[in-house]
This record gives structure tokens, C-alpha cells and sequence, in this order.
């Protein structure tokens, strides 16, 4: 692998994981402020206007900023027409959901959804624009700007939305961060790129991106999608979509923190290397095992976690939440592995595959809520869970058939972690029974310290080259910084 490359992917990946830290850390605060002050019912309202306005901003085109990523060749007209696509897009959405908000509050007999969705379809064009100069960004590994300008524009939005919540403005005060959040990601990433639009769309650009950015539209859009907390609001009510969001929530909020990083600087680092197969192979593995070692322990960790977590920090309103957010962990296991898995998938080019999997993953969360949706909070992230893992070999087979690797090589990236985290568990497990009868605080502390105690020097032990590997290239960069 290029000694340059391979300095830049993994100063990237720290700058990344700064990057999706320092924001993730403001809205974690804002998250647990506002599971504390507001009701379920309250909470699962303001998910419901969320999920709305998520599913329009994910039928946007914002996948054609990957299609700028991956391109080789890269013109201003690429970019020029990108913008004006996910620009035309965002404000026309957003003037539909303005006017649809009185049917949206009148069909569900909710006249709040009304006045949040008039709102929060602010978010729409803001989102969406931000594709083009985000698209220059990553391109250019500008890891190291983003994250520094991104940590002064979340505090402020930070304070502010904090300030909202302690002076009794309510999920309010969430609406407001998610539109502030959006408007300064924005004028942040115009001003990292330092582009501006030098002309107009054209069409032989279109045709140039469309296959790649169609499809990277769809994989983005898939995840994106929050029909599951619409469909789940209209047929369970309220307060099961609050304790679902929120289960469902502190899982996606430890995936940004597990592979968030990982996922940018690899789809870049392996869409650099698509003429040599060797260097390619190296570089999905070391981040296959990365990924892996990070995210593996992290998810397995939490389940073990999340249920002191919840009676520390919550009231009585929220426990139903705790064995639903221990399973969505099982489900994090394997967004560790796919976000690598994605980005080499869609480094070869082939973003419609790993669309068609995101789609029949999508489709059949969709399909478990109706069926369960009657059924309770369990069974319904239960039937997920099992969904999830049955589908999970298909993104095995496309990844080794993009990499072209055996699927016994891909797999034995798992093993030393895997057998770290069963040693990690097992220790986890005895603290908590040893400490059964202490505050659930101080139970969390100890219980987590001994899991890291544990896993860090039994994987250093199994996989000592791997781990040098990653450390030597990091020490590296750092003295050449």
C-alpha cells in the first residue's frame, strides 16, 4: 500500500472520528436533557415530525456527492450540477412539506405536528445543500479543518438548544437544534471547501454521474428513511415510538462513534486504489479488522451497559426501553462490520448492489413493525434483530466478491476480537454480580473500566501484528505532522 495513502487514510480516520465525536457529543447531551424532562408521548411527537422530515430529505439526490468522491476525473461542471440538483431538490421538498403539515397534523389528531413541521422544513434545503462542498471535502481529506470549525459550531448550537430545554421549551428546543445543526453544517462546509458555484447544470455531467449517484442516492437513503418511526407513531401510538426511538437512538449514537469514522476515509482510501487489487486487499483488511476491533467490543459493551445506563439517567417512564436498546445492540454488531463492507462495496463502483441489500433490509423492518406492531416494544425489536442477522450473509458474499478474497480470509478478520470480547464479557458479567446490591453508577463505572481492562490486552495478545500495524502507521503520521 502507498506509505502516503496510507499515513493520509489513517489521519483521516481520526480526524473523521473528531469530526463525528465533537457533534455527536452535543446531541447526546441535548438527547438525554430531553429524555429526562419530557414524557415518552412527547418525545415519540417530536419523533414523528423527525421522521417525516427525515424520509423527504432521504428521497433526496444527496448520494451524487459520493459520485463526486468516487469519480477520477472531477470538473467544475461535475460539481456545478450537483449543487444545483440537491439544491432544486431541497427547496421544492421543502415547500411540499410546508403545505402538506396541516393534512400530516389532522390525519394523526395532532395539531402540534402542524407547527413543527412547518419548522422543521427549514432542515430540508439545508441538509441537501451541504452535498456538493461536503463531496470537495472528503475528496480532498480536509479531515483536520472540518473538525476543528465543526467543534465551534456545535457549541454554539449546543448552548443554545440546552438553554432552550432548561427554560422549559420541550422537545421544542430538539426542533430548534436539528435546524440550527443543519444551517451551520452548511456555511462550515462552504467555507471549508472555499467553492462557489461558477455555472450552470449540465446535462452531459448528469449523464456522467447519474448511474453511480442514483444508486449512492439510494443507499443513502435507505438508512435514512424513518418510515419505521411513521409507521410505528401511527399503528403503536406515541408512547411506543418514544421508547423505541429512544432505544433505537443510543444504538445509532454508538455506531457514529464505532465505524462513523471509518466508513468516509475507507470508501475514499479504497476508490484511490481501484487500479492495483493487492493494495486494495491490504487496505480493506486492515480496515475490516479496525472496524471490527473497535466496534465489536464497543456494541458488546454497551448491551451489557445500557440497562445501569438507563436507570441512572432516567425516570420509571423510560425502563421499557432498556431491554429494547440492549437488543439493538446485536444489531450494531453488524454495523461495525457493514459500514466497511459498504464503502468496498461502492468503491468498485457497484453502489447498486449494496442498494439492493439496504433495500431488502429496509423492507423487512418495515414488514416486522406491521407485523409486531401490536405485539410490544420486544417483540418488535426482537423480529428486527432476527431479520437483520438472517440477511447479513448476502453483504458478506457481494464484499468478498468486490474485494475478490476468500470468504475464510474476510471472516478471520473477526477473530481475535470476537474471542477478546467473550473474555471481556465474561469479566463484565462477574463485576456486575459481584456489585448487584451498588448504585447503578457506580456498578457502570466499574463494570465498563474492567470490560476495556480486559479486551485491550487479550487483543493485543491474539493479534499483536495487526494491532503494530495500526499503531506503527499512526505513530508514523504523528511525527511527520
Amino acid at each position: 500500500m502507498n506509505a502516503g495513502r496510507s499515513r493520509a487514510a489513517i489521519t483521516g480516520v481520526f480526524w473523521s472520528a473528531v469530526h463525528t465525536a465533537l457533534p455527536l457529543v452535543s446531541s447526546t447531551v441535548l438527547f438525554f436533557l430531553c429524555a429526562m424532562l419530557v414524557s415518552p408521548e412527547e418525545f415519540g411527537l417530536f419523533s414523528l415530525a423527525a421522521g417525516i422530515v427525515a424520509t423527504v430529505i432521504a428521497l433526496s439526490p444527496l448520494g451524487f456527492s459520493e459520485a463526486l468522491v468516487q469519480r477520477e476525473t472531477l470538473t467544475k461542471s461535475h460539481v456545478d450540477t450537483v449543487f444545483a440538483l440537491t439544491v432544486g431538490y431541497g427547496v421544492l421538498a421543502g415547500l411540499a412539506l410546508w403545505a402538506a403539515a396541516p393534512l400530516l397534523a389532522g390525519w394523526t389528531g395532532q395539531p402540534q405536528l402542524q407547527q413543527l413541521l412547518w419548522f422543521m422544513a427549514l432542515k430540508v434545503p439545508l441538509d441537501v445543500a451541504v452535498a456538493a462542498p461536503s463531496a470537495l471535502i472528503v475528496r480532498s481529506m480536509q479531515f483536520r479543518a472540518v473538525a476543528v470549525r465543526t467543534a465551534l459550531a456545535f457549541s454554539l448550537n449546543a448552548s443554545i438548544a440546552i438553554y432552550m430545554l432548561l427554560n422549559g421549551y420541550g422537545i421544542w428546543a430538539l426542533a430548534v437544534g436539528q435546524v440550527t445543526g443543519s444551517a451551520v453544517i452548511l456555511i462550515v462546509s462552504l467555507y471549508v471547501a472555499r467553492w462557489r458555484p461558477s455555472g450552470g447544470p449540465t446535462l452531459a455531467a448528469g449523464r456522467e454521474l447519474f448511474r453511480y449517484g442514483a444508486f449512492a442516492s439510494g443507499s443513502k437513503m435507505l438508512p435514512s428513511l424513518r418510515l419505521d418511526h411513521v409507521i410505528l407513531g401511527l399503528l403503536a401510538g406515541e408512547g411506543a415510538l418514544g421508547l423505541f426511538v429512544l432505544a433505537q437512538r443510543l444504538q445509532q449514537m454508538l455506531t457514529m462513534v464505532f465505524t462513523g469514522a471509518w466508513a468516509s476515509v475507507t470508501h475514499v482510501l479504497l476508490s484511490s486504489l481501484q487500479t492495483s487489487k493487492e493494495k486494495t486487499r491490504q487496505a480493506f483488511g486492515l480496515a475490516s479488522f479496525g472496524s471490527a476491533a473497535i466496534g465489536i467490543p464497543g456494541f458488546a459493551g454497551a448491551a451489557l451497559l445500557i440497562d445501569d445506563l438507563i436507570v441512572w439517567a432516567f425516570d420509571d417512564r423510560w425502563a421499557e426501553a432498556s431491554l429494547a436498546a440492549q437488543l439493538f445492540c446485536l444489531v450494531g454488531l453488524l454495523s461495525a462490520i457493514g459500514s466497511v463492507q459498504g464503502s468496498a462495496i461502492k468503491s468498485r463502483g457497484r453502489a447498486d448492489l449494496w442498494f439492493y441489500y439496504l433495500l431488502a433490509q429496509q423492507f423487512g423492518t418495515l414488514a416486522m413493525l406491521a407485523i409486531f406492531s401490536k405485539a410490544g416494544l420486544t417483540a418488535i425489536v426482537t423480529a428486527i434483530v432476527v431479520k437483520t442477522y438472517l440477511l447479513w450473509p448476502i453483504s458478506v458474499v457481494l464484499t468478498v466478491r468486490a474485494i475478490d478474497i476468500p470468504v475464510w480470509d474476510y471472516l478471520k478478520s473477526f477473530a481475535a476480537p470476537l474471542v477478546s470480547v467473550a473474555a471481556m464479557v465474561a469479566a463484565m458479567l462477574a463485576v456486575e454480580y459481584a456489585m448487584a446490591d451498588d448504585p447503578a453508577g457506580l456498578r457502570l463505572l466499574v463494570t465498563g473500566l474492567t470490560g476495556a481492562a480486559v479486551y485491550l490486552p487479550v487483543l493485543y495478545l491474539l493479534s499483536r501484528r495487526r494491532v503494530a500495524d495500526l499503531l506503527t502507521i499512526i505513530r508514523n503520521r504523528s511525527a511527520s505532522s
